[in-house]
């Protein structure tokens, strides 16, 4: 309802008259907070605001590119990744769904070290990024009421309501948790949006420790006594501006922190499903019905895949004990690029993924766990709405999906 009227108000209104109304809304609801961007790391050593330890200061990441269909070698490296640190800050805000901590006058905040990055932090007014002026930094920030805490271990932060990002970038922090010497009564602070979820939650009571939980608001402002922040564990930008400057090194992962999150929650399904006996297909399409984002030719693409024996499957059906099952006993699966294919981590050695993806791109979100894990991933493209815009619907030719099913399935 709300976005019809918004668009019922664009269509009606001259632009100008919109556009003057959209800085009245939004001088109402931001502030603009000038402040210097620092790094934690920076930030604890030149302002005494608080303590960075490292605990993994040489670490690296093997990367394999994308493999496109009909190609047949895998670009493989090894690259270097930021160390892993926990630090503890004095009198620091956190804001809800943001990355972007505020402590003594300063934006904390650890940027991508790449510049292809866009700033997509919800913190931020619009999603526009960060301003620099004058060697300082002009961001605009929600106003909100603040809460104050004594204590917390931060898990807050952007995109926590993405499955892919809650496991592989938030779960993999509770990993880096568990190196580290935090007391156990100290809380989490999560974003509320989890709490929505019932997977995500499933995943926090699987790895939470018995933590003591602060559920916090989109926007809004926990101020913490002592605050407890973990570094990214894995290397893994928000949006980028330009897809066909992706690089596969854009995309890092600590594998430590990938095989911590497949072997606890295989030991967790398995303990939940004790005494069941269920049937899980051992060829697998992931089903989108319903998902209107990325939308492809799914109807032309399905009933290829079931004249290859495959069965359809749509995982938000399923608990998360069942999709690891399900993932865990997959021969082959098909399946469009998205969150759901965040579960390959549970796939076993041998496996087969094919990845229908919008445009060919170096985006290695899912090819360098699948090498690690010994899962054959290869990538179909189909023609894309946009030619930067991996997020787009497209197509994908009903012919090619059928000589790489013919030849891979055999």
């Amino acid at each position: 309802m709300l976005s019809r009227v918004k668009s019922l108000v664009k269509t009606c209104l001259p632009e100008p008259v919109v556009d003057a109304a959209r800085t009245v809304v939004d001088w109402c609801r931001y502030e603009s907070v000038r402040r210097e961007v620092v790094s934690v790391a920076r930030y604890c050593e030149s302002t005494g605001g608080g303590s960075c330890r490292v605990t993994d200061g040489e670490r690296m990441s093997p990367v394999c590119s994308p493999l496109y269909y009909p190609a047949r070698e895998r670009k493989r490296a090894e690259v270097p990744m930021p160390p892993a640190y926990c630090a503890r800050l004095h009198d620091a805000t956190l804001i809800g769904e943001s990355d972007a901590v505020l402590a003594g006058g300063y934006i904390v905040y650890d940027a991508p070290e790449t510049d292809n990055v866009n700033f997509t932090d919800c913190a931020f007014l619009d999603r526009r990024k960060i301003y620099r002026i004058e060697g300082k930094t002009k961001a605009y920030f929600a106003r909100s009421r603040a809460r104050r805490v004594g204590q917390a271990v931060s898990l807050v932060g952007n995109y926590s309501w993405n499955y892919y990002h809650w496991v592989l970038e938030f779960m993999a922090k509770l990993w880096l948790l568990s190196r580290c010497d935090i007391p156990r009564q100290v809380p989490l602070a999560v974003d509320a949006c989890v709490r929505a979820v019932p997977q995500f939650m499933t995943y926090l009571e699987a790895f939470g420790g018995g933590r003591p939980l602060i559920f916090v608001r989109r926007r809004e402002r926990l101020c913490v006594g002592e605050l407890y922040l973990l570094s990214a564990v894995n290397v893994i930008p928000p949006n980028f501006i330009d897809t066909s400057r992706i690089e596969g090194h854009d995309i890092l992962f600590d594998m430590r922190s990938v095989d911590f999150i497949r072997e606890r929650m295989s030991d967790y399904s398995r303990r939940q499903l004790a005494g069941e006996r269920r049937e899980y297909p051992g060829r697998v399409f992931i089903s989108r019905k319903g998902n209107r984002n990325r939308s492809y030719n799914e109807p032309e693409v399905e009933r290829a895949v079931l004249r290859h024996g495959f069965r359809p499957v749509m995982p938000q059906h399923y608990s998360v004990a069942e999709q690891i099952e399900l993932f865990a006993g997959a021969d082959f699966i098909v399946a469009a690029s998205g969150a759901a294919l965040t579960n390959i981590i549970y796939c076993k050695r041998g496996c087969k993924v094919a990845v229908l993806t919008s445009q060919e791109v170096e985006l290695s979100i899912f090819s360098s766990i699948a090498d690690h894990l010994g899962v054959e991933m290869i990538y179909l493209a189909g023609k894309s709405d946009s030619d930067n815009n991996i997020q787009t619907g497209f197509e994908i030719d009903p012919a090619e999906i059928e000589r790489l099913l013919s030849e891979y399935c055999n």
